[in-house]
């Protein structure tokens, strides 16, 4: 923040500093059942109902403030950071944090032969995957609610650490990019995806802030993982076992059209047990594999991701969890010609997401990680010409099923149907 000031304060002739962010305000009615949100349940949603058969509406308000400073301090380098800040207003049933920093980092950037370029990048920030959330921010321009895989980036992914990236023209429109990070405080990735399962949102999880946990008889005073704080997991905050991750990352762009990426990702998180300042916390650790298309045909897009990978804490012999872990969507977005006083975007997106659990302790612990599902996805958006506004409306059915939720006396079905509007006025300087 102090680097950010500094920037913004130098000769106007060399410093930029780009403040953006948004203001909105919406609302969701679902039928889907009782929300891990909650703590109360194991939907999927963020919203649910205790009672199967009735649905609940709400209201909730986001702003979202970035600041982008940066200055060439000689022909070819740049020094920049980067501040990505949010607050929220929920409902009361959503646990969490409603102010906080989403990423903070230092930036130094090179211009080398012809269009090369390297960047360094030092600080608490996100990994370049997704071909969802390609807008400024980690926001996308498609969909209210992310996909599956997205929203668990948005949760239990974001890396403190340093980050490099070295940028390759190959002719007059190829670039081959390619990057590799080292970094640490991700050591309970994978708590949400494995006790939980897959969720659907656009909630991203703030720094120091705890992740409620549904319900789970394993999570239980006295059982298998009654250690385990009571107030959920910390996803997004220091480390605990002092063990570097990384992840490495290499993606060919066709110009403007079409994109290509492959990526891994490693946090090297001790299984032991530790323990963390206000409870307990198990290391968790989680690799997978990412990739993702994109592709524009005129105001046609295309895009999709994938991911697979495994997460697990503990050793066999004691109380332990093993969890393979697959998702994948395909998205296709239209964005129409000025009519009726703004552009409109029109998107269609469909999910599919399954946890499986390889530990086989299940019936003695009565931890049944196993869980799968699908989604669709539709939303409509009109984006006034005269004034940064825009409106938007989507319909979600998430068809989805969590074994440990009927054990824990719950229904199976964790999905459910969700409409949702929203009003969005974006802030530029």
């Amino acid at each position: 923040m102090c680097l950010v000031c500094v920037l913004a304060s130098s000769d106007p002739a060399y410093a930029v500093v780009d403040v953006r962010g948004y203001l909105s305000a919406g609302g969701a009615r679902t039928d889907a059942s009782a929300s891990w949100r909650s703590g109360q349940g194991f939907g999927v949603l963020d919203l649910g109902y205790e009672s199967p058969g009735h649905e609940v509406e709400e209201g909730r308000s986001d702003l979202l403030l970035v600041i982008d400073a940066s200055k060439d301090i000689g022909q070819r380098t740049t020094l920049g950071a980067f501040l990505h800040l949010a607050a929220r207003e929920e409902p009361d049933v959503i646990l969490g944090e409603d102010v906080g920093v989403v990423e903070a980092y230092l930036e130094a950037s090179w211009r080398l032969r012809s269009s090369d370029a390297l960047r360094i990048q030092l600080g608490h920030f996100l990994l370049p995957t997704s071909r969802e959330n390609v807008s400024w921010a980690w926001s996308s321009p498609y969909t209210l609610t992310l996909s599956a895989l997205n929203s668990w980036i948005a949760e239990e992914v974001r890396p403190t650490g340093l980050a490099l990236e070295y940028r390759a023209a190959l002719g007059q429109i190829d670039e081959l990019r390619f990057g590799a990070s080292a970094f640490g405080g991700n050591d309970t990735s994978g708590a949400l995806l494995a006790w939980r399962g897959w969720a659907m949102h656009d909630r991203i999880t703030l720094w120091d802030e705890v992740a409620p946990l549904p319900p789970a008889p394993s999570l239980e005073t006295g059982n298998a993982f009654g250690t385990q704080r009571e107030d959920g997991t910390l996803p997004i905050g220091s480390d605990l076992d002092d063990r570097v991750g990384y992840a490495a990352w290499l993606a060919w762009h066709r110009g403007e059209t079409s994109v290509g990426q492959i990526s891994y990702y490693d946090n090297r998180a001790d299984r032991a047990l530790w323990r963390s300042g206000d409870g307990f916390e198990y290391a968790w650790h989680t690799w997978f594999w990412h990739a993702a298309w994109e592709a524009h045909f005129g105001p046609l897009t295309l895009a999709s991701e994938w991911m697979e990978g495994e997460t697990g804490m503990g050793f066999p012999g004691t109380p332990h969890v093993d969890v393979e872990f697959e998702t994948a969507y395909v998205l296709a977005s239209v964005e129409t010609s000025p009519w009726l006083g703004g552009t409109w975007r029109f998107t269609a997106r469909y999910d599919d997401f399954e946890t499986i659990d390889l530990d086989g302790i299940s019936p003695i612990f009565r931890d049944d990680n196993d869980s799968a599902g699908d989604a669709v996805t539709a939303a409509v958006f009109w984006e006034w010409q005269r004034r940064p506004l825009r409106l938007g409306l989507e319909y979600l059915d998430v068809d989805a099923t969590r074994d440990q939720a009927l054990d824990a006396g719950f229904p199976s079905q964790v999905g459910g149907q969700q409409i949702r509007f929203e009003l969005r006025y974006f802030l530029s300087r």
